[in-house]
């Protein structure tokens, strides 16, 4: 991120009136981390604050910030943004250039997609704002992150936002909103269903990864907790256990909103606790203005409950496209119109979608297409297991075979006993030919395993068969 002097300055001198202390060392530590080098010193220029203090700031949102009783009062309840800090729309409507009012914008992205890495790929959204003052964005914003309440009457906490992990878009959106947010620098199951209960918290984004690491915690300690405060847990990131989310809905309640989707494209597919329980497996239905089409390898549109690449098809100029790349914006397109995220699964006769897995990590293994999220999904049930990644490693005669990297829930179990438990529920050709234990897998910095990384050790050149 790029900014002159001037323009911090300008931003400072508009915003900070209107900022409580809390979030004036939210804002500056965040501008000043963004920034990155000589951040802190321009920031502490333009706004007027002392360098330590931007200092202290940049680490609080860099390792987490956790409310004290004083900075609870932050935003809450049924009371709107611009009443507790009066004029601050309207102040950040200076902010944007007279030109751009009233105009449809499209902005940019980063995306943590195709590389693991966070700051490799910059895409640009292919939705609109239509708003055209900050403060109708900002009201929008507020009104599409309302979640139904299931609190008894006289028990309704302020809404609390709990972003564990790490700091993303979500956290300005619910500040922007006004309400409070607690922000851990890193996932700890247990302080994470500590902060639920003292706080009150009311929502959250997890992924399945969280799911699973509160789940292994000890039934004593899960009881320990008090969660019913929460009205909505968002699911994302990456395909959830069958299992592993109906413990979770079982746990907290009817509450999980999954969706599918991209940093590239937004939603694409929605999916709530109850219709999940009647389309087991299901990410949802397409979300307008896309519709879902199903494409075999000669990009013939497929019958319902059959596999193929998952295709959506957008209106005009609602569909991705990769900043300065365009021959990556190419290949997402498998037809005029028609984009994929690079997902492989089918849709039901009732419409709802289904991935089966990631097309980069099918594994081609005797000219057979293998996709290991089939076998992960069996292994997953096994109670020895805790987490598991199934990849593609080097065969001299297949080309490739399916080798499973698992996490023990306790003692490692049995290889034999693992490959025994997949070959009852799984063809023979699909069952991993080996097993390997690891203390944990690998995941990227928005929390998705990260195959590629997992896979590079076992290949001496680039991996061709399958991405």
């Amino acid at each position: 991120m790029e900014a002159s002097g001037d323009e911090l300055a300008r931003f400072f001198e508009v915003v900070l009136p209107h900022l409580n202390e809390l979030q004036r060392r939210v804002v500056a530590g965040a501008m000043a981390e963004a920034l990155g080098r000589g951040g802190k010193s321009a920031v502490a220029e333009a706004s007027g604050m002392s360098r330590n203090t931007v200092i202290k700031a940049e680490r609080e949102v860099s390792e987490g910030i956790e409310p004290t009783d004083r900075q609870r009062a932050v935003g809450g309840g049924d009371i709107k943004s611009e009443e507790k800090q009066p004029g601050l729309l309207e102040a950040l409507d200076e902010l944007v250039h007279p030109e751009t009012r009233g105009n449809p914008m499209s902005y940019m992205r980063w995306t943590s997609k195709s590389t693991g890495n966070l700051a490799t790929e910059l895409v640009r959204q292919g939705y609109k704002i239509t708003d055209d003052t900050v403060g109708r964005i900002l009201r929008s914003i507020g009104y599409s992150l309302q979640a139904p309440s299931k609190q008894k009457e006289g028990t309704a906490h302020p809404d609390r936002n709990a972003q564990f992990n790490y700091l993303n878009k979500e956290v300005g959106r619910f500040m922007l909103a006004g309400q409070p947010v607690i922000i851990l620098g890193r996932f700890d199951a247990e302080a994470i269903l500590r902060l639920i209960s003292e706080y009150g918290v009311t929502s959250s984004v997890m992924v399945p990864t969280h799911f699973q690491r509160l789940l292994a915690l000890p039934a004593e300690v899960r009881d320990r907790y008090d969660v019913s405060s929460l009205r909505l847990v968002s699911q994302t990131g990456s395909a959830c256990p069958a299992g592993t989310k109906l413990a979770m809905i079982n746990w907290f309640g009817p509450i999980l909103v999954e969706s599918y989707g991209g940093s590239e494209s937004g939603t694409l597919c929605r999916i709530d606790s109850t219709e999940w329980l009647a389309h087991r497996g299901s990410v949802g239905r397409p979300r307008a203005p896309y519709e879902v089409v199903v494409l075999d390898e000669q990009s013939q549109e497929q019958a319902p409950g059959q596999v193929g690449v998952l295709g959506f098809r957008a209106p005009e100029g609602r569909g991705p496209r990769y900043h300065a790349d365009p021959e990556k914006t190419k290949k997402a397109y498998l037809a005029p119109g028609v984009f994929t995220l690079g997902d492989v699964g089918y849709v039901d006769e009732d419409g709802y979608v289904y991935i089966t897995d990631r097309i980069a990590d099918m594994v081609v293994s005797g000219g057979v297409n293998l996709y290991p999220a089939e076998s992960e999904k069996v292994l997953i049930t096994h109670p020895a297991v805790a987490e598991v990644a199934v990849i593609g490693v080097p065969h001299p005669d297949l080309g490739e075979s399916l080798l499973a990297l698992v996490v023990p829930a306790g003692d490692p179990p049995d290889a034999d006993g693992l490959q025994a438990w997949c070959r009852d529920h799984l063809a023979p050709y699909k069952v991993p030919r080996a097993y390997e234990f690891r203390s944990e897998l690998i995941y990227n910095a928005m929390g998705k395993p990260d195959k590629k990384a997992m896979r590079a050790p076992y290949w001496s050149s680039e991996r061709t068969i399958a991405g």
